[in-house]
C-alpha cells in the first residue's frame, strides 16, 4: 500500500469537491454525533496520522529516521490537543470526526561558531472532514536553540515548539471543533 502525501490528498479532495458535482454525500456521513448533555469535550474528536517516509535526517555519522520523528510529533500533538479539550477518537466509517494528516517536510541543523547551534523542523498539517474534504491546511515550523544537548534532544525540542505553534493557531482548533472554518 503506497502512502499519499498531504498535498496530493488535498489536491484530490479539491478536485472531487469541484462545483457541479452531481453526487451528494451519504446521509450517514453527514449526520453529526450527538453527545450527552454536560459532556466536557469541545469537539466531535479527531484522528491523527502521519505520512510514512523512508527518509532520514543525517549529519555526519548521526541519523534519525523521519518515521521516528513523525511518531514523536503525532504523540506530542495528541497530548497538546487533549490539553485544549480536543479528544482523539478512532476513525470509523460514518464518524463525524476530523482526520488530521501530518507530513514532516524537513529537518535542518544550523551549525554555528558564535551563536547557538540549533535545529529547525517544518511540517504540513492538513485537516479533513468526515467526507475526506480538506477543511484547513497550513505549514508550520519549529526551532530549537539549546546548548549541550544531543541532536535527538534538539530535534525533539524543535518538534515541541512546532506543536505549540499548531495548537496556538485558532484556525486549527476551530477546524477541529466545528469541522469547518
Amino acid at each position: 500500500m503506497k502512502t499519499i502525501s498531504a498535498a496530493l490528498l488535498l489536491a484530490a479532495a479539491l478536485i472531487q469537491s469541484a462545483p457541479g458535482q452531481t453526487e451528494s454525500p451519504s446521509p450517514a456521513l453527514a449526520s453529526p454525533v450527538v453527545e450527552p448533555a454536560g459532556a466536557p469535550t469541545l469537539s466531535r474528536g479527531s484522528s491523527i496520522s502521519y505520512v510514512k517516509s523512508d527518509r532520514k535526517w543525517r549529519l555526519g555519522f548521526r541519523s534519525e529516521p523521519y518515521n521516528k520523528m513523525s511518531a514523536y510529533f503525532q504523540k506530542k500533538l495528541e497530548e497538546a490537543l487533549e490539553r485544549k479539550g480536543v479528544h482523539q477518537v478512532p476513525r470509523l466509517d460514518g464518524s463525524s470526526c476530523c482526520a488530521v494528516s501530518l507530513e514532516l517536510l524537513e529537518v535542518t541543523s544550523r551549525p554555528a561558531m558564535i551563536k547557538k547551534p540549533g535545529m529547525d523542523v517544518s511540517a504540513t498539517v492538513t485537516i479533513l472532514d468526515a467526507n475526506q474534504r480538506p477543511v484547513y491546511a497550513k505549514g508550520f515550523r519549529g526551532e530549537s536553540k539549546t546548548l549541550m544537548n544531543t541532536y535527538g534532544h534538539m530535534i525533539n525540542h524543535a518538534i515541541e515548539a512546532m506543536v505549540e505553534n499548531i495548537v496556538g493557531d485558532p484556525n486549527v482548533i476551530k477546524a477541529l471543533v466545528e469541522g469547518r472554518l
